[in-house]
Parts: C-alpha cells; structure tokens; sequence
C-alpha cells in the first residue's frame, strides 16, 4: 500500500471514528489478545490523539506493548498508546500495522522466562547463532537479534534452525518480517514451513498451559 492510500485510511478511519463513536479495539498481553468495546471520548486534530474509554483489564493489558489494534475496511491498523489510567487510554492516531495480529490464524503466546525456548539459527555449515523466542504458535516464531545478525537474514528467505523444546527438533524457519525494535535490536517473526511431524503437538501444549496462565493474570482484574 502506498504512503497516500495509507494516509486516506486512517483520515477515513477518524472520520468514522467521529460518527460512530464506538469501536472494537484490541491489545495484547503477552501476545493473547483482549479485546473491548471502546468508546470515543475525545479526537484531538491538533495533537492527533484519541482518547477512549475502554475497561480495566484493557488498561492492565495496554501496559505489556502499549498499542492498541484496530479492524478497518480490510487492514489492521495500530496506535501508540500515550496515556492510560483506570479505564481511560489515549493513544496517537493510528497508522497500517506491519504486522496485522488480529488476523492471526493460530493462537501465539509470549515465551515464559521461567520456562524459555532455545532455537539455534543456521547460516551455513559453519556460522550459526543461538536466540531464546520471544513468542512462538504452531505457525511461528518471533525473536530478537542484534544488528550484526540481522544483517544475514532477509525477508522471504529460508533457514534451517534447530528448536529446543522438550527435545531438540530440526525445521525450516521462513522470514516474513524483519525490522528495528530500538537502538541494536530488531524484531523478527518467522515462519515455520518444515518440522517433525510430533513438533506442532508439542507446541500446541506449550501454547495452551502458557495460555492459561497469561489469561488467568487478565482475569485476576476486575472490569
């Protein structure tokens, strides 16, 4: 999508933002979305922030990535939160997600530190690297690296790696997508397009114990 059709969605999205003053946003808490039927206090042109009134266990949730995702004619649009506080959050005017999470097809969770995943991650036979995940489903992974490797690594590109969950398990890691978090750091998400066949059951596991604990700390919050 190009800068000025990106532009006219979300100058459509506040438009209807003003008529409509309801909207469904999510957040995610570790990766598990919550979402909430928010209601459009405030839009100020000037700043080009909005303000909502959203719930508490939202606010609880904001608080983990501080953005909040919306569903609009098609794309997945995403804010920066400013300010939150009870059951108030006032985010910037939003802009197109590079990574549209509320059309995830499998459920991701983020990797306990309790409980971490290691992948060892090849470039050749002789230059490999070792990442504990940042979050994993049974379609992907997502991880840190520092700007040295993320040099050796390219959208589209695939890479054998070695996951080590309960066992070690070899696969075949797609990049789909690759971009500066802060500072030295970057963010990827990977694809995973090989893998044993008992692989996706022990994820799945993982996933749903993981899962269980990340919803068990939102409904601890009342709201």
């Amino acid at each position: 999508m190009g800068r000025t059709e990106a532009m006219n969605i979300v100058d459509e999205f506040i438009e209807y933002l003003k008529k409509n003053k309801n909207i469904e946003a999510y957040t995610f808490f570790q990766e598990v979305p919550v979402k909430v039927k928010a209601e459009v206090l405030d839009i100020d042109e000037i700043r080009k922030q909005i303000e909502l009134k959203v719930n508490e266990k939202f606010v609880f949730a904001i608080a983990d990535e501080k953005e909040v995702y919306f569903n609009f004619k098609n794309e997945v649009l995403v804010s920066s939160a400013v300010y939150w506080d009870k059951d108030i959050v006032v985010i910037f005017f939003p802009k197109i997600a590079l990574e549209p999470k509320t059309k995830r097809k499998t459920v991701r969770v983020k990797v306990s530190s309790k409980n971490p995943i290691k992948m060892e991650l090849f470039f050749d036979e002789n230059d490999s690297v070792c990442v504990f995940l940042n979050d994993i489903s049974e379609d992907g992974v997502g991880f840190m690296v520092s700007h040295d490797i993320e040099q050796k690594l390219h959208i589209g590109k695939t890479y054998k790696a070695k996951l080590f969950l309960n066992g070690e398990y070899d696969i075949l890691i797609e990049i789909r997508y690759l971009y500066k978090l802060k500072d030295d750091i970057y963010t990827v998400g990977a694809k995973i397009v090989e893998a044993p066949k008992n692989l996706p059951d022990k994820i799945a596991k993982y996933v749903a114990e993981r899962q269980k604990e990340i919803i068990k700390l939102i409904n601890e919050i009342k709201g």
